[in-house]
């Protein structure tokens, strides 16, 4: 069980009030200081009112309005009272009700770049500071949180493993309890220092163990040098077996990286020569996905693929 999952706990609570899906968060501390902050907004009730309620059998509120222990709403003689203050505020012009975007959401830039690029989704995360970690926690977070969603039964999930983003996304997941009989295939081959190798293993490792499935690896380099080489290693069936899943794939998980090679890059062995970086830069280079390099518009740069 990962830091901060009650997966048993969570199971109870939708199966108790026929919720799709329920998740607990851990608190560092039991402090009262979300208590004082509803105290101090005006939202509360007299002590014979709260009695009145937890006579009735009240075990909660969601938005003034009260619940029992089987989730289902009390009627009580404070509704009309509440919407009646709320009438009038509206009538009077003190308060209106606007749709207010939470912190960490950028609709405006998102739907700016997906129409800049012709893209079905975007989504921004917030980072608390400028810093590089800072940076990749937000990415991993707001990634993790979509795939938590977006995933389903059945999926063929493709990875780079060599991207320190996609580490913070899969180290941010909880597991994904109500799929399975997912495959998750590793997309880019790397052979470099054991570390960097353990790296690649451990991220397609334990993304098939959230979704509840099989890793599939790929045990030779990104970059050979030709493609009588390439031929060669796909002649063995570890190898030709996992690319051969590479048309199967319905969810591809890939980093976006700058020319100059990030070191975990660097220590997976995918790197080029300065002279090799030189020539598809002039080509109009900027990036590359899984060693695929792409211009400024992200459109393909021709002959900018050097995989072997």
């Amino acid at each position: 069980m990962g830091h901060g999952t009650f997966v048993d706990l969570e199971e109870l609570l939708e199966q108790k009030f026929g919720l799709p899906q329920a998740i607990i968060a851990r608190a560092l501390n039991d402090s009262e200081e979300s208590a004082q902050r509803a105290a101090g907004s005006g939202n509360t009730f007299s002590t014979e009112e709260l009695q009145s309620l937890e006579v009735k059998g009240a075990a909660g509120n969601i938005c003034l309005r009260f619940y029992n222990a089987n989730g289902e709403e009390i009627e009580n003689a404070f509704s009309s009272r509440v919407l009646g203050l709320e009438l009038r505020r509206l009538k009077h012009g003190i308060v209106r009700t606007t749709v207010v975007t939470p912190p960490g959401a950028f609709a405006e830039l998102e739907e700016l770049i997906e129409h800049r690029f012709g893209l079905g989704q975007v989504i921004i995360g917030e980072a608390t500071s400028d810093s590089e970690e800072a940076v990749r926690a937000a990415i991993g977070s707001a990634a993790a949180q979509f795939l938590e969603a977006a995933v389903k039964s059945g999926e063929v999930i493709g990875i780079s493993s060599w991207s320190a983003s996609l580490l913070s996304t899969v180290d941010q997941m909880h597991p994904i309890r109500k799929v399975g009989n997912c495959l998750v295939v590793q997309l880019l081959g790397g052979i470099g220092s054991p570390s960097a190798e353990q790296h690649a293993n451990h991220l397609a490792v334990r993304l098939a163990r959230l979704v509840h499935g099989d890793a599939r690896f790929l045990p030779v380099p990104g970059i050979v040098g030709s493609a009588s080489a390439a031929k060669v290693l796909l002649r063995d069936p570890n190898v030709s077996n996992t690319v051969a899943l590479f048309e199967k794939v319905t969810l591809a998980l890939v980093g976006i990286g700058s020319l100059e090679p990030s070191a975990l890059v660097a220590s997976s062995g995918n790197i080029f020569s300065r002279e090799e970086l030189e020539t598809v830069q002039k080509q109009g280079a900027v990036g590359d996905i899984c060693l695929r390099f792409y211009d400024a518009k992200g459109q393909p740069v021709r002959g900018g693929s050097m995989t072997g």
